[in-house]
């Protein structure tokens, strides 16, 4: 568990950058989670600013076993989302995931409000970033379990990303033998 000051300046960060006190009550929580998911793993928490200046750019390396909680993120052809969790050393430019934490007030009170986060949960599929959507219901009254199933997909996800590198890995090996057993020559 990251220490009591950690999640305090990760709750203050938020509260500049989120618009709602259920948004900034989920960032805490998926920090605190995110951070406690792997041995030796980090989370830290940024503003697209941050991400994009000190994170994204190609003259630094990406972090190794971290995660990144980038807060209201503008994603292309989507417009702003809550949280998008990356894994900047697999990927600096697509998350993982992206959250998204709906207060009554503006998400699914009128048919056009729920037209509108379908069209964003689509235009996000399309680019290939799934979107986990919870109201603020879900979020004030049982903020463990919603974190849960965010960290539960997130390591699903880093699952799959590692299986298709073992794959990737074999079929190299398996060329490299190939190519080797051409010339008479045999890998161990």
């Amino acid at each position: 568990m990251p220490s009591h000051y950690a999640s305090s300046v990760v709750d203050c960060k938020l509260s500049d950058l989120v618009g709602s006190p259920p948004e900034r009550i989920l960032g805490v929580a998926v920090f605190n989670q995110l951070s406690d998911l792997y041995e030796g793993w980090r989370c830290w928490v940024y503003s697209e600013w941050e991400y994009q200046t000190f994170v994204t750019s190609e003259d630094q390396p990406a972090a190794q076993d971290a995660f990144a909680v980038v807060a209201q993120l503008n994603v292309p052809g989507v417009g702003r989302v809550d949280f998008a969790i990356f894994v900047p050393h697999i990927n600096k430019l697509v998350p993982v995931v992206v959250v998204e934490c709906d207060g009554h007030d503006f998400h699914e009170r009128t048919p056009d409000q729920a037209s509108r986060d379908n069209r964003r949960d689509r235009n996000l599929q399309r680019l290939g970033i799934p979107v986990l959507r919870f109201t603020a219901t879900d979020v004030l009254r049982n903020s463990t379990d919603v974190v849960r199933e965010i960290a539960e997909f997130v390591h699903a996800k880093l699952k799959e990303h590692a299986a298709r590198e073992a794959e990737r890995a074999e079929a190299e090996h398996a060329q490299l033998q190939a190519e080797y057993a051409r010339y008479g020559l045999f890998l161990g």
